[in-house]
């Protein structure tokens, strides 16, 4: 059997459908959807203040809307800047905010640094005394020159 799939706003307007069939209290539909009772009091009031958009989530639209105002800003820029504007709002973390950036499709994977190849056997060997030199940066800072003879 596939899993379903299903996604928040779906399941708020599930939890809202079953509230308003009356079969549960609020305290048993609130633990049948896996959220605290104040969790179902905000969606129930949201819902009838504005309907289904008042389910929709305001803290994603709100991240993916100053990501495309401003669009070299990161996540922990944008929660820096949403805390500015709305200092009462919860705070996500800038890995949530990174996530609901990533799910928009705003945010592209780090290019990868292209390395040179090792250079195994490319040591020269000396010929002489003082043919091959090496620098040495120890001690106080100043370079300074140890000369490798055999």
């Amino acid at each position: 059997m596939p899993w379903r799939e299903s996604c928040a706003m779906d399941e708020r307007m599930r939890f809202i459908v079953d509230q308003r069939s009356n079969e549960w209290t609020m305290t048993e539909l609130c633990e049948r959807f896996e959220i605290s009772r104040k969790t179902g009091y905000k969606w129930l009031d949201r819902y009838c203040r504005e309907g289904p958009a008042g389910l929709v989530e305001r803290l994603a639209e709100a991240i993916i809307g100053l990501r495309r105002d401003r669009p070299t800003w990161g996540a922990r820029k944008i929660i820096g800047k949403l805390c500015e504007r709305q200092p009462d709002a919860a705070r996500p973390s800038p890995s949530t905010a990174g996530e609901i950036l990533k799910r928009a499709g705003l945010v592209t994977g780090r290019r990868l640094r292209r390395r040179g190849p090792p250079r195994l056997g490319e040591l020269t060997t000396p010929q002489r005394a003082n043919h091959v030199w090496g620098v040495d940066r120890a001690g106080c800072g100043w370079a300074t020159a140890r000369a490798w003879s055999r």
